[in-house]
């Protein structure tokens, strides 16, 4: 559950030996999971300053350095908070809001982060504020009312209550591009997000990540743990069809990462009155991430490949629907069938 909300990466290395070693501390420090949370946040809150409060030019980026360093700004410590958290198989994600740089909208915009951490033993998510106290700003660790470090209080301010499995990349290019963080602070704070998605027919060239995003999404729909290793022929058989297989793979990608993924798969069957070409297909490998989920993601690559399989001449498109996405096919015009029976191997 929540695959992608354990993933490590490039800015959330919770691999990075120094991390690790902290995250296992701050595990024997704590009694059970919740006090771990709560202890995990308390360290990035208190122990890693924030680079304005502190007037410290060295730019932090990645968990590892954040933690190296000791210092970073809220993005940076969002960071390092969920690497620490994701070390110790918790779920968490990151969250913004966009501010107003002083008093009043004429001062301008920026963009903080905060975290998501999935709370298992309530079933819930909730957001932490790790951007560091002072005066004026007291965010707590809670399980009820948020306690975040900036209210929304003035006109254009907007909290997105988002909940998203990597930090944003335009954000995350701004710190690798500067050299100066107060200088970057000053004058280079970006006033939006950069989370878009882009859809693309994938070729051989995306042969890596077609598979991947495969495998992933048989995780995530098997309710399998991210740590779950596929046996050889699986992995075999299912490159073996992307490479040699007749079928269209459409991936929704924000910057390069991909977020979905669909596949149409064509099969030629003997021509009937019904279907006198012989062209059928069927839709499968439909996968959203769970933050991008009911934001239109799914729609658009299921109607780019049924498109085209109209295009190609098939007559019958059929697909095998969880009981989560049967209003989407529904609405793509899809119908429950009598018509079909299936003798499944024992």
């Amino acid at each position: 559950m929540f695959n992608e909300y354990l993933e490590k990466s490039e800015y959330v290395n919770y691999d990075d030996p120094n991390v690790k070693k902290q995250a296992d501390i701050l595990k024997v420090q704590s009694s059970d999971k919740l006090s771990l949370i709560e202890n995990t946040f308390l360290f990035v809150r208190d122990e890693i300053k924030h680079s304005w409060d502190v007037q410290d030019t060295r730019v932090t980026v990645s968990a590892s350095d954040t933690l190296r360093e000791g210092v970073g700004i809220c993005w940076s410590k969002a960071n390092l908070l969920a690497a620490l958290l994701r070390a110790n198989g918790i779920p968490s994600g990151f969250s913004y809001q966009r501010l107003t740089l002083g008093d009043t909208p004429e001062s301008g915009y920026c963009i903080h982060a905060l975290n998501t951490v999935y709370i298992s033993e309530l079933d819930k998510w909730i957001r932490l504020d790790a951007r560091g106290n002072k005066e004026g700003i007291n965010a707590e660790f809670s399980l009820g009312e948020e306690k975040l470090a900036f209210p929304i209080k003035s006109e254009g301010e907007v909290d997105y209550h988002d909940n998203h499995s990597y930090p944003d990349k335009g954000l995350m290019t701004v710190l690798t591009s500067s050299d100066d963080m107060l200088d970057m602070y000053l004058h280079y704070l970006p006033d939006k997000l950069s989370y878009s998605v882009e859809y693309k027919v994938a070729t051989r060239d995306d042969m890596d990540i077609m598979m991947s995003s495969r495998l992933e999404m048989l995780k995530v729909v098997n309710d399998l743990d991210h740590s779950y290793e596929y046996s050889e022929e699986m992995i075999r058989n299912s490159l073996k069809y992307f490479e040699e297989g007749n079928h269209t793979t459409v991936l929704a990608l924000d910057g390069d990462r991909v977020i979905g993924c669909a596949t149409m798969c064509y099969v030629f069957i003997m021509p009937t009155f019904s279907h006198p070409t012989g062209k059928r297909a069927h839709l499968m490998n439909v996968y959203t991430m769970k933050e991008w989920q009911r934001r239109g993601v799914a729609k658009k690559m299921c109607s780019m490949l049924i498109e085209e399989a109209w295009e190609r001449g098939v007559t019958e498109i059929s697909l095998d629907a969880t009981e989560e996405g049967r209003q989407l096919y529904y609405k793509l015009g899809f119908t429950d069938s009598a018509e079909c029976m299936v003798l499944v191997k024992s």
